[in-house]
């Protein structure tokens, strides 16, 4: 309020900007939307099933393509994106209409620490909704483990290359919302596996810190820290 009064702003003009900017605030959180471009249409669906099992209300999801078309119809929302579509994002949105709120995923630490401790030439298969998530979680293994470690991906919709993933890996890692898809997968599919593949759920796609930067931004409040 001192800054806003030494820029030449009366107390009544003050509380008018605070009123509106709330106003505005509690409007976009009405309607929250998830956006990501087409060719990551994977990672939309995690984050919307994320968030509404997190903050139980309803989410959206939107192709980042089609955010003109939806800007034309409303002028008011909740935009919530991955950071590095941020740029992507706010190319299309014009300035004072949708919150934008960009997220961060999570940091896969634990998951990281697995593939350090597993055995030379083995092969580690990787599934996910999201082909982006495929791809980044590639490349990270292979600048840990280069060739002493056989890394394979599928997206959990193609079901013949994650019927191949799931004969070679010795370890699965896959996101939680497609685990229950990975598990019934290997049960359909058991008299033709020489092994069972261990598979490992990751915690979440979305970062805690995001998360609770959503509660607070949406008025939910905040969860308190883990220890």
């Amino acid at each position: 309020m001192d800054r806003v009064l030494e820029l030449g702003c009366t107390l009544e003009q003050v509380k008018e900007l605070f009123i509106e900017e709330i106003d505005w605030r509690i409007r976009c959180s009405d309607r929250v939307i998830v956006t990501v471009p087409r060719r990551d249409i994977g990672a939309g669906e995690i984050m919307q099933q994320e968030l509404k099992e997190s903050f139980a209300i309803d989410v959206e999801l939107i192709e980042l393509e089609e955010l003109p078309t939806l800007l034309e119809k409303i002028n008011f929302g909740t935009l919530v994106t991955i950071r590095y579509f941020i740029t992507e994002v706010l190319a299309i949105v014009p300035p004072n209409s949708f919150r934008v709120i960009p997220i961060d995923i999570y940091d896969y630490n634990k998951e990281l620490e697995i593939i350090k401790g597993l055995p030379s030439q083995a092969c580690l298969g990787i599934v996910s909704l999201s082909e982006g998530t495929l791809s980044v979680a590639s490349s990270i293994v292979n600048s840990q483990r280069g060739e002493d470690l056989l890394v394979l991906t599928s997206s959990v919709g193609d079901r013949d290359r994650l019927r191949a993933v799931l004969r070679a890996a010795h370890t699965v890692i896959t996101g939680y919302t497609s685990y229950d898809l990975v598990k019934a997968e290997i049960v359909a599919m058991r008299e033709d596996l020489i092994r069972i593949p261990e598979v490992i759920s990751t915690d979440s796609y979305i970062g805690e810190k995001s998360i609770n930067l959503l509660k607070r931004e949406l008025g939910l409040g905040i969860n308190p820290p883990t220890k």
